[in-house]
């Protein structure tokens, strides 16, 4: 299994358990099932990670690079974002097989 495929399945996993949680905790609260977005879940899972890729997006790429395009992306609903990441590289890795 090439490193992509394996990336590929643990994004697709990653949006399984995203989803198992957020039923969860919906039925526990008794309220409708609300997608949290994909910062929110990054940060739940690592606030310094995320700080450290903003200190890395800025300070060695491009500043304007953080503010309106990787904003954007962490305010998407995160169960759809981590099946398509991984649906993409999972397509990436079928393409570079051929």
């Amino acid at each position: 299994m090439t490193v992509l495929r394996s990336l590929a399945v643990l994004f697709f996993v990653l949006a399984a358990l995203m989803f198992v949680s957020e039923s969860i905790a919906s039925f526990a609260d008794g309220a409708s099932f609300r997608m949290r977005s994909f910062g929110e879940w990054w940060y739940a899972f690592s606030p310094s990670s995320l700080n450290g890729a903003q200190a890395f997006v800025q300070r060695y790429l491009w500043p304007g690079l953080w503010d309106p395009g990787v904003i954007w992306f962490l305010r998407l609903p995160g169960i759809p974002v981590a099946a398509g990441l991984g649906a993409v590289l999972l397509a990436i890795s079928v393409a570079r097989r051929r």
